[in-house]
């Protein structure tokens, strides 16, 4: 229900250096923000309904949700919103997520990335699976989708994967990946 979407970024660069990504090596560890200028023509000029930001974290700070929500706010746009995000993020910032809910934001696809503590903790994710089904609460709290990330590996067996699908029942994500 989201198509067409336009797609962008709001900032580069990833504090969280997780082990499996490419975004940190790639953009830096340091989060910085796209030049607001330039972020509010791309914006208004957007044509499409849908805009998915395709930041690695876009709730990686405080500062990067108030500026888009002061951008927001001026520009009065009726958009639908979709970002990407981390558990510890949507935990974090919840008390962000109403206003992001009431601006647009529809969908949040947030990589819980395994139904395993040891993974996650192999990963270097800071959040741990206690910590996924919290911010799928919050996220259904504030009527914002749950979009859930996983990785599944090579070398899992068929008890992983049904360990995988139960988990993903319990979650209740509306698309899971």
């Amino acid at each position: 229900g989201y198509r067409p979407a336009a797609i962008m970024e709001f900032g580069t660069g990833c504090e969280k250096v997780c082990d499996f990504c490419l975004r940190w090596r790639i953009e830096g560890v340091k989060e910085k923000l796209i030049d607001m200028e330039l972020t509010e023509k791309d914006l208004i000029n957007i044509k499409e309904q849908t805009i998915m930001f395709i930041d690695n974290d876009f709730l990686a700070s405080e500062e990067k949700i108030i500026s888009f929500l002061n951008i927001g706010k001026n520009l009065k746009l009726r958009k639908n919103y979709i970002m990407y995000g981390s558990v510890k993020g949507v935990i974090t910032y919840e008390k962000y997520l109403n206003k992001l809910s009431e601006l647009g934001l529809k969908a949040f696809l947030i990589g819980y990335e395994t139904f395993s503590d040891d993974e996650l903790s192999a990963y270097h994710k800071k959040s741990s699976t206690d910590d996924n089904f919290k911010a799928s609460e919050i996220l259904r709290k504030h009527k914002i989708d749950v979009w859930a990330s996983f990785m599944a590996h090579p070398d899992w067996d068929k008890n992983n994967f049904k360990s995988l699908r139960k988990y993903i029942k319990k979650l209740k994500p509306q698309i899971t990946t």
